[in-house]
């Protein structure tokens, strides 16, 4: 995974839009389309999430110059910024799925 912090900043795009789509969208929408918009937005949150912490993983265990510790503080703040889309989506993927198999009260 060869991504630039920017590149990985704009794979969130896709999961912020799922967010705000299935947070207008929770009271009135069936849970298959919730499931769909929360399974297709959390792709990208969990790649960029693997990203941070294979980049992290790659520079931790030689001695790097100053460039190379600003990227690795980059890719660990962007991890976990998208920890954030990655939880929302994941537990509306579990509700959903709840709400389709009628296990909700």
């Amino acid at each position: 995974m060869r991504l630039t912090p920017r590149q990985a900043l704009l794979a969130l795009v896709p999961a912020a839009l799922a967010c705000a789509a299935v947070a207008v969208g929770a009271g009135f929408l069936p849970p298959g389309v919730l499931l769909v918009l929360a399974a297709a937005g959390s792709i990208p949150a969990m790649l960029v999430v693997a990203w941070g912490t294979l980049k992290f993983r790659s520079y931790y265990e030689v001695k790097r110059s100053k460039a190379d510790l600003l990227t690795m503080l980059y890719a660990t703040l962007i991890q976990l910024l998208a920890l954030a889309p990655t939880a929302y989506l994941f537990v509306t993927m579990l509700s959903s799925y709840d709400a389709l198999a009628g296990q909700t009260p």
